[in-house]
């Protein structure tokens, strides 16, 4: 059995404005400062936490990546800034929609891998690492990596985002499951 993660990557706020965010509105989560710019956001339960991403980019005016991981097959990209969904990404859709049976999950959305590599450098203020990102979506060779985690480091390498946030998940956390790198830094919030 494999992985059945998410979580929200939040870049260009303060742990702090996170942390009150969800004192405020009194959703539990997790959160960890990553790397002096990104914040790990695990919440639970998932039910509402879409709407909930955009209500926390909008109002601390900032981007939000939502990463979901579904049994270490499938990864799900969502990008929102300033309360707007700007692209939804699937690593692989023929598999999404293998796993889900009844369920209908949206499509990515039309964009060429430049396209979203330009996109995606944009918001998170990382013009810089446009090609390298721009190399990793054109070829997602999916045989390459056994499993979707492996992928989604090659992406965030390609961005220079921290890999210490990929598959971690409320309900691991809960259970006291703290992956290396965010020993001593994760924080419950409510």
């Amino acid at each position: 059995m494999g992985t059945f993660a998410s979580n929200l990557l939040i870049y260009g706020s303060s742990l702090h404005a996170v942390k009150g965010h969800y004192r405020q509105v009194g959703r539990p989560a997790y959160v960890a400062p990553l790397d002096g710019k990104a914040i790990l956001v695990a919440e639970g339960p998932i039910e509402g936490r879409d709407s909930e991403a955009e209500s926390l980019s909008r109002s601390l005016s900032c981007a939000t990546l939502i990463c979901d991981i579904f049994d270490s097959d499938v990864l799900i990209v969502e990008l929102i800034r300033n309360g707007e969904r700007m692209d939804y990404y699937v690593s692989n859709e023929e598999m999404l929609q293998w796993m889900s049976m009844d369920v209908e999950f949206p499509r990515s959305m039309p964009f060429t891998p430049a396209a979203r590599a330009r996109l995606w450098c944009e918001c998170l203020g990382k013009p810089e690492h446009e090609a390298r990102l721009t190399e990793v979506l054109a070829a997602p060779n999916m045989e390459e990596y056994v499993f979707v985690e492996e992928y989604q480091a090659a992406l965030w390498q390609a961005l220079e985002l921290p890999t210490a946030a990929i598959g971690v998940d409320f309900r691991y956390l809960v259970q006291g499951v703290v992956p290396s790198g965010l020993d001593g830094v994760v924080e419950r919030v409510e």
